[in-house]
């Protein structure tokens, strides 16, 4: 995005870029941003002014605006706290039931292990396994990212106590 442009601006531009977004109208393209959860108040503000959380969603407003039927997607959650966390998985399993396919590229297994109807565990740029949405809930995902990935399962260490003696 155009750090300079507006939220709405570089919707309409990037929409332009391939040759679409002919007869869409400013209400168009703020529709599509209260879709991907945007605040209004943002819609006209220089995208370099936006939080990385809204920049995000600023992208998935152009994927649903061209309606492209996948997204890809690097490290969404990188640097969002939990509330956006939880807000980003909630839209994407709605696109995802919307029949969007979606690929993610995360090492937040957490996150993965919400929305996935399955996932590759990669290492060093190569699949070392895969999983259903069986395995995934039969077991721990941060369990299977470990052995998958050949890093040994660290043991749990004992908090200490906050009690007074």
């Amino acid at each position: 995005m155009y750090g300079v442009l507006s939220a709405r601006r570089n919707l309409e531009f990037f929409n332009r870029v391939d040759g679409g977004g002919q007869g869409l109208t400013r209400h168009d393209y703020y529709e599509a941003m209260r879709r991907a959860g945007l605040p209004e108040r943002l819609f006209e503000r220089p995208v370099r002014e936006l939080g990385r959380t809204f920049q995000l969603l600023l992208w998935i407003a152009l994927g649903m605006l061209k309606n492209t039927p996948i997204l890809l997607i690097d490290e969404p959650t990188a640097g969002l706290d939990l509330h956006a966390s939880l807000r980003l998985q909630d839209m994407l399993i709605e696109l995802r039931t919307r029949g969007k396919a979606i690929l993610i590229a995360t090492s937040d297994v957490l996150f993965a292990g919400r929305i996935a109807t399955r996932i590759v565990v990669m290492k060093e740029g190569r699949r070392a396994g895969e999983l259903t949405q069986a395995e995934l809930v039969a077991r721990q995902l941060q369990d299977l990212y470990l052995e998958y990935t050949g890093q040994p399962i660290p043991p749990m260490v004992p908090q200490p106590s906050l009690a007074r003696r």
